[in-house]
């Protein structure tokens, strides 16, 4: 008798505990496949960062093209795009160990459907050693091409990419504080952004340098094409 019902409360005991295994064994697989993809994510932008100061410190018109190959997701959320970002306070730059006082990084954000809100994929931030008084534009010789039609994508200076279906794109939803990026002021802010986004596949980015003049001062300019590949 003690054996008839012992055997049902085993077998549940041995269910119950190859259900848990399994749950285990998914969430384990999941998080290998996550962190699996911020590493390529991030192999991705070490390449357009080696690209980005090699031109810095060559002459002009020096080029490079990367082709950035970008996961459709890393976990839940998709990747959104590509943010180069000049960050002129320190207090931004503990990603960036060897700056002092400001710092360039390229990071990779992510879109939430659900808060209509960017976030940063913080495992996949690379930092860039090139000088805070870089400019950064439109290549606009390659957004058209020779019969006037689009050609290329342009960079958006805000830190948002306004994915199709986002309410706004305005700081509210961009995960970045007024106190960062102030869109109603991005000349007086102590950030400036250039934002890649909106493919659903990857990135052909030719970056060459050029000249700006600031001020009545000349500085240093990368200029950028941007095309879906």
């Amino acid at each position: 008798m003690k054996a008839q019902v012992s055997a049902p409360i085993e077998l549940l005991i041995a269910v119950f505990v190859m259900g848990l295994s399994l749950a285990l064994a998914f969430s384990v697989l999941n998080q290998t496949s996550q962190e699996q993809c911020y590493a390529e994510l991030k192999t991705e932008s070490l390449k357009l960062q080696a690209a980005m100061q090699n031109v810095a410190l060559g002459n002009t018109p020096t080029s490079r093209t990367v082709y950035y190959k970008k996961p459709s997701s890393c976990g839940a959320l998709p990747l959104e795009g590509i943010r180069i970002v000049y960050y002129s306070n320190p207090a931004y730059c503990g990603a960036c160990p060897n700056n002092y006082g400001s710092c360039w990084q390229i990071n990779p954000v992510s879109y939430d459907f659900k808060t209509d809100s960017f976030y940063s994929i913080q495992q996949a931030v690379v930092c860039v050693d090139i000088s805070g008084r870089f400019e950064i534009s439109d290549d606009t010789a390659c957004l058209l091409d020779e019969n006037g039609n689009p050609s290329g994508t342009p960079i958006s200076l805000n830190p948002g990419t306004c994915p199709d279906g986002s309410k706004t794109c305005s700081d509210d939803n961009s995960g970045v504080p007024k106190s960062v990026y102030d869109s109603s002021s991005p000349e007086n802010s102590p950030s400036r952004f250039y934002t890649i986004g909106r493919t659903s596949k990857g990135y052909e980015i030719t970056l060459t340098k050029g000249i700006s003049v600031v001020n009545g001062v000349e500085a240093g300019q990368i200029n950028v094409c941007v095309k879906e590949r």
